[in-house]
């Protein structure tokens, strides 16, 4: 399991983030969690009824609110920081790449590992565009499906900077 434990940027950079993980997830057979995307889950049909943002999504889902997505994201920061799980400290010494990186042979597959580090607080920081082309389907069809009120929402700041 894969867990994105840290926040980086706002909806963009949360958004390439995350598909980067589902695209490796899908090569790799791992499942990801997403607590740093709380914020902007309800927007999204795929994070909305799921709890724990997971990819790919559970059987059964949970729905969340604010305030419990707020101490999921709590809850996931001090269980990446207590030792008691792999926690992946990435850092950004180059552009952040799953096929050629030494990452890959530090991911525990039996247990929880908590990513972290300077590469989240970037954004334009991974360079793995084969895995995102290869899986690009799987990702828009979990990613890409938003509700009306993020597309008005989006809508006006468009018209509003236009």
């Amino acid at each position: 399991m894969l867990v994105i434990s840290v926040k980086s940027g706002q909806l963009g950079n949360r958004l390439l983030l995350f598909a980067y993980f589902i695209a490796f997830a899908c090569e790799n057979n791992f499942t990801v969690l997403n607590p740093a995307f709380e914020e902007y889950a309800d927007f999204f049909k795929s994070t909305y009824q799921n709890f724990l943002c997971r990819y790919p999504s559970s059987p059964f889902s949970i729905a969340g609110n604010k305030l419990l997505r707020k101490y999921y994201y709590k809850t996931n920061r001090y269980l990446a920081t207590s030792g008691r799980f792999n926690t992946i400290e990435i850092k950004r010494n180059q552009p952040f790449n799953w096929s050629n990186s030494s990452i890959t042979k530090e991911l525990k597959p039996e247990t929880i590992n908590f990513f972290q580090g300077w590469v989240f607080r970037d954004g334009w920081f991974v360079n793995d565009m084969s895995n995102l082309q290869k899986h690009g389907e799987k990702i828009r069809a979990y990613l890409l499906s938003t509700f009306k009120k993020l597309s008005v929402k989006c809508s006006k700041t468009h018209i509003q900077y236009s």
